[in-house]
């Protein structure tokens, strides 16, 4: 898994000053078998995370609309 962070830097991410944030059924897949820096990685493993941040979103969207 060390593979999937040096991806993750090839793109910008800066392990010593960003906080990542991993949502989702792959944060299993890091928490097990990946090496990662405890204080700044957050593990959402929660597989409806993504759908329950869309429908979020979502309900935002429907509120402010109708208050238009």
């Amino acid at each position: 898994m060390a593979g999937i962070m040096c991806r993750l830097c090839e793109h910008e991410y800066n392990l010593e000053l960003m906080k990542l944030y991993i949502v989702g059924g792959g944060g299993c897949l890091i928490r097990h078998f990946g090496e990662y820096d405890l204080n700044r990685v957050t593990i959402n493993d929660d597989i409806r995370a993504t759908a329950k941040g869309y429908e979020f979103l979502a309900n935002l969207k429907l509120k402010k609309a109708s208050a238009a």
